[in-house]
């Protein structure tokens, strides 16, 4: 089995628990039942995974995530124990992550006791 991690770009790995996430890589397989095989994880700045998905879908821009499997399409018969690559663009991920935190609830205001919440 196994779980391999390229990256991460130079600059974010102190923010970046490496261990951690190859650790969770290697679960998942488990879990559905892939344990023997292998993925990659391509962690990548907008700019290596814009000419990407230029290259492989015809698109000029930047992505969060691009997939490459090797259970379908051809020869599918030579891959051996291999799944395929997932690119993340670390970039793309951190601007979804800021824009999608939750905000904290809202604190009880003196004008609110007695009220009873909807």
């Amino acid at each position: 089995m196994s779980f391999l991690i390229v990256g991460p770009p130079e600059g974010v790995a102190p923010r970046l628990d490496v261990p951690l996430l190859r650790r969770r890589g290697s679960s998942v397989l488990r879990a559905v039942g892939r344990g023997r095989d292998e993925l990659t994880l391509s962690l990548v700045r907008d700019n290596e995974i814009r000419e990407l998905n230029r290259d492989y879908r015809g698109k000029r821009r930047a992505t969060d995530v691009l997939s490459f499997s090797l259970l379908e399409g051809e020869d599918t018969s030579h891959r051996g124990k291999l799944l395929g690559d997932v690119v993340i663009s670390i970039d793309t991920a951190r601007r979804q992550a800021r824009h999608r935190r939750p905000r904290p609830p809202k604190r009880p205001t003196p004008n609110d006791r007695g009220r009873r919440p909807c």
